[in-house]
């Protein structure tokens, strides 16, 4: 049988929201929704869904943007647990340009201790003593790594107020409220040799783009990107909750 997706974007995201016993905040034409994000409020773009909701005593919100191919601009989730934490940083992949900084040491950031983790992610903060002990942790490496490797993020963000995951794919995301299962990993995506240095950052994000999945925004996607943020976070969730 053929799985169908509803007639339209807005319906699909009503729909998830309906599965996931949340409240729509923002579709499409509304403006002017302030969304916690790295301590401060922003404003979306028009163009960003958002839903609020709890998960498993929780309480969440949830941001959705679409790929727009034209002005390559990225698929764009962002979901954000609300909970006290006494950290404040952000870890994101390295780029190009970092590893120039760091090469003609323009940049300063804390070590963790393991090598091969500090050259993969460069890691922002202004609380250096109780950013290092939290990363002393070798599993919270292991933790980190399974987040970006599996769904693609572009940052983990942590504040007194909550911690942040922001995903950004180069290829679309559909949003899929009758998915019921979250599928397993894809093989790697071998990428090509001899990139121009201008175009590498753009290639990767393209190749982990395809590798990634899930491919679409699900019910099983949030709950597994919320209970692993949960988890990396030391955030603990209600055991009389089974989900949303």
């Amino acid at each position: 049988m053929e799985h169908l997706f509803p007639k339209s974007e807005a319906d699909a995201f009503v729909q998830l929201a309906e599965k996931l016993h949340a409240q729509v905040i923002q579709l499409e034409d509304s403006v002017g929704f302030k969304f916690y994000l790295d301590k401060k409020f922003h404003f979306l773009h028009p163009d960003f869904y958002v839903l609020q909701g709890n998960f498993k005593g929780i309480s969440y919100q949830l941001g959705y943007r679409r790929y727009k191919i034209s002005n390559n601009i990225p698929s764009t989730v962002i979901l954000t647990l609300h909970h006290p934490l006494k950290l404040d940083f952000s870890i994101r992949l390295v780029t190009t340009s970092d590893k120039i900084d760091k090469t003609l040491h323009l940049v300063q950031e804390i070590q963790t201790g393991d090598s091969s983790f500090n050259e993969k992610y460069f890691i922002e903060t202004r609380q250096k003593e109780s950013t290092r002990a939290f990363l002393k942790d070798s599993q919270k490496h292991s933790k980190i790594e399974d987040l970006f490797n599996r769904f693609g993020l572009r940052e983990i963000s942590f504040s007194p107020e909550g911690i942040s995951g922001t995903i950004e794919w180069l290829a679309d995301i559909p949003i899929d409220p009758n998915l019921v299962e979250f599928p397993p990993p894809s093989l790697p995506y071998k990428i090509p040799e001899n990139i121009p240095f201008e175009l590498k950052d753009t290639v990767e994000k393209m190749a982990r783009a395809r590798q990634l999945i899930p491919k679409r925004l699900s019910v099983p996607f949030v709950s597994e990107f919320a209970a692993q943020l949960a988890s990396l976070a030391e955030i603990k969730l209600s055991e009389e909750q089974q989900g949303f």
